[in-house]
């Protein structure tokens, strides 16, 4: 998964006032160019980005969201789940959660998907958004000669969604 802090809301399409200056505030609570970050800048991120999620539900339905979705389902059912999860479980680590949820116990976990599928659909069309900004930085750094190439961890978090879905 892609960090969504790194989401530019400039480039996603918005079409609603309230939104629009929601993002306006944002900008001016928290100004680059500081020489620091303030990660509370990635809550309110997400705020917006449910606003962004919540009223305009068309890019579910697009095909290349579905494409995302299928084309990334090894790795992107586990991951939103895993937000899910995290967040019921405030922000707890999956150890410490219910024995059904730590051990994935299925049908646990298929109740979790149908009462929180609009949750679950939020964390892959965020990862999504994310995606296609990427594929945008890339191709723009190709047209420039800058090859861009992934991250290569060396250790994986042992409270991540990668641990929790394959133990």
């Amino acid at each position: 998964a892609i960090e969504p802090l790194y989401i530019s809301l400039d480039s996603i399409k918005i079409n609603d006032a309230d939104i629009i200056k929601a993002i306006e505030a944002l900008k001016k609570k928290f100004p680059a160019g500081k020489g620091h970050v303030d990660y509370g800048i990635k809550d309110a991120k997400l705020g917006i980005l449910r606003q962004v999620f919540k009223k305009d539900s068309s890019g579910l339905k697009s095909p290349e969201f579905k494409d995302f979705i299928k084309d990334n389902s090894y790795w992107l059912d586990d991951f939103a789940l895993f937000k899910v999860l995290k967040a019921e479980h405030d922000g707890k680590p999956w150890y410490e959660w219910e024995e059904g949820y730590q051990l994935r116990d299925g049908d646990a976990l298929d109740i979790v998907r149908r009462d929180n599928g609009d949750e679950v659909s939020f964390h892959k069309w965020v990862q999504w958004q994310v995606y296609v900004q990427f594929c945008e930085a890339k191709k723009y750094a190709a047209s420039k000669g800058v090859f861009l190439k992934g991250d290569l961890p060396i250790l994986i978090s042992r409270d991540s969604a990668d641990v929790w879905a394959h133990p």
